[in-house]
């Protein structure tokens, strides 16, 4: 699959307010958390010459990641590509859930708190050998998401790689689920190629929040989602394809999506910064309700479904929500005025659930 530019121009970069001044992510910090490794200071600068990139003080490692180094170049690269002034924060945990834990709680008590995470791992919900996750784990990691927003935190994960198999974190409640698209023939649709593909579907652990609930989402596939009962993902989605010298070549996946949507949030919330108004934070009743714009915002992807091999089980993509890539891509410009006007509305902001 051809990498597209990067960050796409179909979606709006770079982005200027209605004055005409571009922003940048000035004044915003983004924390990336990478799992199963360790990265120094000398190494981040490497990646990001001249820019704010700083390597936390890291866990011990006790289960590496082969995939560590590469994944964090990625990240990096593609926040900043977004939001190139944006002081980025890299923590580096253990690809466990102890790690996972420590590392949210860690962050959560931190002074120099991040407004924007993007996490690119993620491990499924259920498995049929020796499980990554265990039910206390998730409920652990969900109070941790969840104090993270009640401080304006927007976290961005991955929807995963594996089509209709759910993978957490990004199937929490608390974070925004982001699924892959590729671009053909100047055409945005699903990602999926062999063996991978946009993950999407319906989770077996999360309850169905109710902003989902209230927006009344459907999508189209087999097996078909009967009953909706439990949290659906993707929320949004962005392209799959990242290539660069510094990443030793064309990367795919849902890992590009999530550090797309963190430097989208760090613009966001530097607008907000600029009007007065607090960072963010969930988002999610406000892009699951019609009136705020934001669906509107998105590019709607309708056509390619995320089959890992060419048959079922997959969804498809269909006009609206669909759990391939959820409301869609971002036209980051008017995403951003959305998000800004309704952040303006006390009535929509109120409206923000808090467990």
């Amino acid at each position: 699959m051809p990498a597209a530019e990067y960050p796409p121009a179909a979606y709006g970069f770079p982005v200027h307010t209605c004055s005409g001044a571009r922003l940048t992510g000035r004044g915003q910090h983004v924390g990336i958390v990478g799992c199963g490794g360790q990265i120094s200071q000398a190494q981040l600068e490497a990646i990001a010459p001249g820019k704010t990139v700083v390597a936390a003080a890291p866990q011990t490692i006790t289960k590496p990641d082969a995939a560590f180094a590469q994944e964090i170049r990625m990240d990096v690269q593609i926040v900043l590509a977004c939001a190139p002034e944006a002081h980025v924060t890299v923590y580096a945990i253990d690809a466990t859930e102890r790690g996972w834990i420590q590392g949210l709680s860690g962050i959560l008590e931190s002074g120099d708190r991040p407004s924007v995470i993007s996490i690119s791992w993620g491990w499924p919900e259920e498995t049929r050998g020796e499980a990554f996750w265990s039910k206390a784990g998730i409920a652990q990691v969900e109070e941790l998401l969840a104090a993270l927003a009640r401080q304006g935190v927007t976290v961005t994960a991955s929807s995963g790689d594996a089509g209709t198999a759910i993978y957490y974190p990004g199937s929490s409640a608390w974070v925004l689920s982001c699924g892959a698209t590729e671009f053909c023939g100047g055409e945005e649709r699903v990602w999926s190629m062999t063996g991978y593909s946009s993950g999407g579907g319906m989770s077996s652990l999360i309850p169905i929040p109710a902003w989902q609930i209230q927006a009344e989402i459907v999508s189209d596939g087999e097996p078909a989602i009967r009953s909706y009962t439990h949290r659906c993902v993707p929320d949004v989605a962005a392209c799959a394809a990242f290539s660069s010298a510094a990443t030793g070549g064309v990367h795919a996946g849902t890992s590009a999506a999530a550090p797309l949507w963190a430097g989208v949030m760090a613009l966001a919330n530097q607008r907000f910064a600029e009007l007065g108004l607090p960072s963010a934070g969930s988002i999610h009743a406000l892009l699951y309700d019609r009136d705020t714009g934001l669906q509107a915002a998105c590019n709607d992807i309708a056509k390619g479904n995320n089959s890992t091999s060419g048959g079922f089980p997959a969804y498809r993509a269909s006009p609206g929500w669909d759990a391939c890539t959820g409301w869609g891509s971002p036209k980051v410009g008017p995403f951003i005025e959305a998000l800004t006007r309704a952040m303006r509305r006390p009535e929509l902001t109120r409206q923000i659930p808090i467990l």
